[in-house]
């Protein structure tokens, strides 16, 4: 069930990530038990949802660099 719910996710990702994700951004997708069970078309909309939410909030909180260009460490 697991390899399941991992493959699905990577089907998504590469169909959502593809078309909205953004470049030099790395993303974490973690299967719970249920998404081997979940319909694909929600694991879809699930991730877009997710991805408009993560858009606003570095939106309201844009990431801080350094005169070097590095994020500093808080």
């Amino acid at each position: 069930m697991r390899n399941r719910a991992k493959r699905r996710l990577r089907a998504a990702a590469a169909q959502i990530l593809a078309r909205d994700g953004r470049r030099l951004t790395d993303y974490v997708l973690i299967a719970r038990q249920l998404t081997a069970l979940r319909p694909f078309t929600e694991l879809l909309s699930d991730l877009e949802t997710a991805l408009r939410q993560v858009g606003h909030s570095a939106q309201r909180h844009p990431q801080r660099t350094g005169a070097s260009g590095q994020v500093p460490k808080e």
